[in-house]
This record gives structure tokens, C-alpha cells and sequence, in this order.
């Protein structure tokens, strides 16, 4: 069983998910995944983003459109395993202007 919220290629352009919690936990591949989602202008201002396993927790990113997209005051935590983390390789350049932070900081 995998704890997986997966959103890939999902259309969220201009998506209002401000203040929600996304939590993924469980099974050896779980997480959250936008992989080549759109989501240009969407709002996750203040959400959180939490991702657990065992094996491979992850919030992954990776080809998604995050054009305008704001993130600002969100948290995104990930853990578990040696290939667990937070991808953020988008199409835009949007990774230095997440305006969010890591707990850990």
C-alpha cells in the first residue's frame, strides 16, 4: 500500500488550495506529486504540504508549470528514505521565488 497523493498532469491553473493541508504517509512509495501539472497562477499561499514513508517520501514537482504560482507562508516537509526530498524542476524559473521555507530553517 503506498500513501500517494498524485496530482500528475493534473489542470490547476488559478486553483485556490490557500490554508488546505496535504498529508501523504505511508507504503514504501508515497508522497505528493504534481509531476507536469499546470498550475500557472494557482494559490497555495499558507498551505501544507507533508510527505512520509518509509521508503521514498517525497513532494515531487518535476516538469510542472508554476508560473505565478504562490507558495508564500506554505510548508513543505518530506521524509523518509534515500530517495525522499523536495523536487522542484520545473519549466519556469519559479524555484527562487517559491517564498517558502523548509522547517528546518
Amino acid at each position: 500500500m503506498n500513501g500517494k497523493i498524485d496530482f500528475t498532469g493534473a489542470d490547476l491553473a488559478h486553483a485556490d488550495l490557500s490554508d488546505s493541508t496535504l498529508a501523504a504517509e505511508g507504503g514504501e512509495k508515497g508522497g505528493i506529486f504534481f509531476n507536469e501539472a499546470n498550475l500557472p497562477n494557482a494559490n497555495l499561499s499558507g498551505s501544507t504540504l507533508a510527505a512520509e514513508d518509509g521508503l521514498n517520501g517525497k513532494i515531487d514537482f518535476t516538469g510542472a508549470d508554476l508560473a505565478h504560482a504562490d507558495l508564500s507562508d506554505s510548508t513543505l516537509a518530506a521524509e523518509g528514505g534515500d530517495e525522499g526530498g523536495i523536487f522542484l524542476h520545473t519549466h519556469t524559473h519559479t524555484t527562487r521565488t517559491l517564498g517558502c521555507r523548509p522547517p528546518w530553517f
